[in-house]
Parts: C-alpha cells; sequence; structure tokens
C-alpha cells in the first residue's frame, strides 16, 4: 500500500496534452482505472485481478463482501464469481464449490474491522470445509498408494 495524500493520478496532464512530470516520477504506477488512488493505493490488487490472473487463481476463494461496500455491488460480484479459477491452473471454479461469496449485512468495505465476530465465524466455517476436502485428497491418495509409489529415498 503506498500513500498518495495530495491525490495524483498516474500520467495525468496538467494542461490536457502533456504528462504531468511530477506524476510520472511519483506515482507512475497508479492503474488509471483504479477506483482507489487517495489517499492510498495499492499497486497489486488491481493487476492480481485482471482477467488472466483471476481465472488462472489456484487456490480456492471465499468472496467476503460488506453488504454496503461501494466494491460490493451486483455486477462487480457476479463477475468474480463467473470469473475466479476458470481459467489453466485454476481451482475449479463457483460450479464446483471452489469459489464462494459471503454477504455481510450493514458492513461496508472493511467487513473485518466493522463485523469482527461475524467475519471470524465465516472465514472459520470456511477453513473448515476446506481442511475437509484436503483430507479428503490426502486419505484418496493414500488408498490408492500414490504418494507411496513417489516416495524417492526407496522406503515405505
Amino acid at each position: 500500500m503506498r500513500p498518495n495524500y495530495e491525490p495524483k493520478q498516474a500520467n495525468a496532464p496538467e494542461d490536457g496534452k502533456t504528462p504531468c512530470r511530477e506524476s510520472i516520477a511519483t506515482h507512475s504506477d497508479i492503474h488509471p482505472s483504479s477506483p482507489s488512488q487517495a489517499p492510498f493505493y495499492i499497486l497489486t490488487f488491481k493487476y492480481s485481478l485482471e482477467a488472466y490472473n483471476l481465472r488462472s487463481l489456484r487456490p480456492s476463494v471465499l468472496y467476503v463482501w460488506g453488504e454496503k461496500s461501494p466494491y460490493a455491488n451486483a455486477d462487480e460480484r457476479a463477475y468474480k464469481l463467473e470469473n475466479t479459477s476458470t481459467g489453466p491452473g485454476g481451482s475449479g471454479e463457483q460450479r464446483i464449490g471452489r469459489v464462494e461469496e459471503a454477504i455481510v449485512r450493514d458492513a461496508g468495505h472493511f467487513v473485518c474491522f466493522e463485523r469482527v465476530d461475524e467475519t471470524a465465524r465465516l472465514l472459520a466455517s470456511w477453513i473448515e470445509r476446506e481442511l475437509g476436502v484436503m483430507r479428503e485428497v490426502d486419505e484418496l491418495n493414500e488408498r490408492d498408494g500414490k504418494w507411496r509409489d513417489k516416495d524417492r529415498r526407496g522406503s515405505r
């Protein structure tokens, strides 16, 4: 996270034609379409959620949205759910339970600070389910002997 206290936009023209030399020097990494540019901005977040990266996301995902968050509009949520982990290298998708969402009522963008207990319950429940999935995979691999057959030390 980087500060941008006196809002400058990356490569913003001062006169409508020439990019501002100061903004290029100090804030050249602000993504021009980023809705959050001041007082702080995060470079990596915007790029990590670009379509290709979003589709190739490997871990399962739980999106936790605050009902009143400006980033939790129906179109944005639908886009994320429809595109997360659906591409090469992705973990699966919403249809097979690898991508989920939870909406916390009466919370804004900073859900984890506004509704600490509810956020903790949602995450604990999700993590418990994910650990169950991992255990099932481990049990299948153990039952099939797949891990033992790959032991490079030669011991079983």
